[in-house]
């Protein structure tokens, strides 16, 4: 999906934080005709309304599925994605932008990006990312603090079902947390590790006919704290975990979600 960034995205610093890659290296100049860039009511970030003008911004040819999601989230409830056509250098191209409801706009008062980047970089970043990673603090409260100001917490799925997986995965998303996997096999998992390193992780313990335990084991040795996820219960657990935290298949997402905040916290 291709997607027209316009406001605070600009900002290197703050995409960098956001998307989990170097700062917009695929970026393309792009401008969208026939709008205004204004503020969001009661915020200090822009939207678009429809009028005479121009508004410059950047197309994002592809974004990869996981940075696609960290920024959505940090658009946050406000805002949904509109078709929009932008004039490229290579042409006009179709995507996709982030706008509010136009009730939600200010159309007297201008958003001027000059300004925000003027603005000392850290602490535009800091305040950027924390404002926009905590938005809609309701909902996303069962994370139990584990959105930072460099992104979302990490939560490795280490799942067989693709169900299960793609349900855990919306709860972890819809929580504020960043998603890694899911991972449906031991190797996929240890291989996953090797990779990257997660804040914490729900570990199926049975992966079609096979035991997690190595798993398990990595994760003990490396310090990552982590949920068994299980439906024989306690009593099923192997050798040298018996202490794990359970949750007992099939389990409430926000107990899911709320144990994971609390296994962050514990590890912060």
């Amino acid at each position: 999906m291709a997607v027209f960034i316009y406001g605070t995205l600009l900002d290197p610093a703050v995409f960098a934080r956001l998307a989990g890659r170097r700062p917009l290296r695929r970026a393309i100049p792009a401008g969208l005709i026939g709008y205004r860039r204004v503020r969001l009511r009661g915020t200090p970030y822009p939207t678009l309304v429809e009028g005479a003008g121009a508004v410059a911004g950047l197309l994002l040819p592809r974004l990869a599925p996981e940075a696609f999601r960290r920024l959505a989230a940090y658009e946050g409830p406000s805002y949904t994605l509109r078709p929009v056509r932008v004039g490229t250098p290579r042409g006009p191209r179709w995507a996709r932008a982030w706008m509010a409801a136009r009730r939600r706009a200010d159309p007297s008062v201008l958003w001027e990006p000059e300004r925000f980047a003027t603005q000392p970089r850290e602490k535009v970043s800091d305040h950027a990312c924390s404002a926009g990673l905590h938005a809609e603090v309701g909902r996303r409260r069962s994370a139990g603090g584990c959105l930072m100001v460099h992104g979302p917490r990490k939560v490795m799925v280490v799942e067989d079902e693709a169900l299960v997986a793609m349900l855990v995965e919306d709860a972890l998303i819809d929580a504020g947390f960043g998603v890694m996997g899911p991972a449906a096999t031991v190797e996929e998992a240890m291989a996953m590790l090797d990779r990257e390193r997660p804040d914490a992780v729900v570990l199926d313990l049975n992966l079609a006919g096979e035991t997690s335990t190595p798993v398990a084991d990595a994760l003990a040795a490396r310090g990552i704290p982590y949920v068994i996820a299980t439906g024989y219960g306690a009593s099923g657990l192997p050798a040298g975990h018996q202490d794990a935290t359970v949750l007992a298949k099939p389990y409430d997402p926000a107990e899911l979600t709320s144990v994971l905040g609390r296994l962050c916290r514990q590890a912060a």
